[in-house]
């Protein structure tokens, strides 16, 4: 089985300054992260679905209870990641063929929802704030200056409900409002799709989670007011085993399975407060956690 996974970082409209008062040793200025190296982190586990355009299909296979999908190719001379010619380029994407007819591309999952004649798909997309809490070594409530190290994305939820990621929006590819992915798919297939073909992102706001992180793993910079946090930093390994359900039944996502928050036909959602990853014990090279997927 496969859950398709995304994480999402809320982000302070502003930054403050805070008061003048001692750093704890693993305290960082509010303004830190305006000096770092940032990146993007892909996460997630090996598949062994393969990867290689042209030489085999990636992603889910016949008979996987997963999110509906189709499946064609395209000519242009060009080069694998091996250096090797390839002319044939074999694609699978999420939602139905756009082909007219489906002559041209395969459709799987028919069990999907669907609108009108076929052409609109609506993928079931559960949103999963995750708190953090930020614990001393031994793994007790951790407080600096009277205020528990504690951050909540719920002020993030409803701002990410209402954007154009799941909100109608003019774009160029469409005959109609529509989502910021699916107006890209159009684009992709312009040309191609009638203007009736679709593929949206269905949301849902879920109770959510609490990741617990101990001290050594994590740093962390107030918000002006005293309160946690501005933003935090976490290690990159650290993470990876507390959110993915190979860390155990425990983890973010393993508990979100187990309560029913997410399944395989859904594209989730976590949602996060100001979190970003370090790597190597380095909180100079931050990144933002992407994840692709989880196993």
């Amino acid at each position: 089985m496969r859950h398709i996974i995304s994480v999402v970082i809320g982000i302070s409209a502003a930054l403050m300054v805070s008061p003048v008062r001692a750093l704890e040793p693993d305290q960082l200025p509010l303004s830190y992260t305006l000096g770092v190296n940032a990146g993007t982190a892909h996460m997630g586990f090996p598949d062994g679905a393969g990867g290689v355009l042209g030489n085999r299909a990636t992603g889910s296979t016949l008979g996987v209870d997963t999110i509906p999908t189709f499946e064609s190719y395209f000519y242009d001379p060009g080069f694998n990641t091996n250096g090797f010619h390839q002319y044939t380029w074999q694609y699978r994407m999420v939602g139905r063929a756009p082909f007219k007819g489906g002559e041209d591309g395969k459709d799987r999952h028919d069990g999907d929802r669907h609108d009108g004649d076929g052409q609109v798909t609506r993928v079931s997309a559960p949103v999963v704030p995750v708190t953090v809490d930020l614990r001393n070594a031994d793994g007790s409530p951790r407080f600096v200056n009277g205020q528990p190290l504690i951050s909540s994305p719920a002020a993030y939820v409803a701002p990410t409900l209402a954007s154009p990621i799941f909100q109608p929006t003019f774009y160029s590819s469409s005959f109609i409002p529509t989502q910021f992915t699916d107006s890209i798919l159009r684009a992709e297939f312009y040309g191609v799709a009638s203007q009736n073909w679709h593929t949206l992102l269905y949301p849902s706001a879920k109770p959510g989670w609490t990741m617990v992180l101990v001290a050594g793993t994590y740093r962390f910079a107030l918000n002006g007011d005293g309160t946690c946090c501005g933003f935090i930093l976490v290690d990159e390994t650290t993470f990876r085993n507390a959110l993915f359900p190979a860390g155990g039944p425990t983890t973010v996502i393993a508990q979100a399975i187990t309560a029913g928050d997410i399944t395989t036909q859904d594209i989730s959602t976590f949602l996060f407060p100001n979190t970003f990853l370090y790597r190597n014990g380095n909180p100079n090279a931050v990144s933002s956690p992407k994840c692709n997927s989880a196993a």
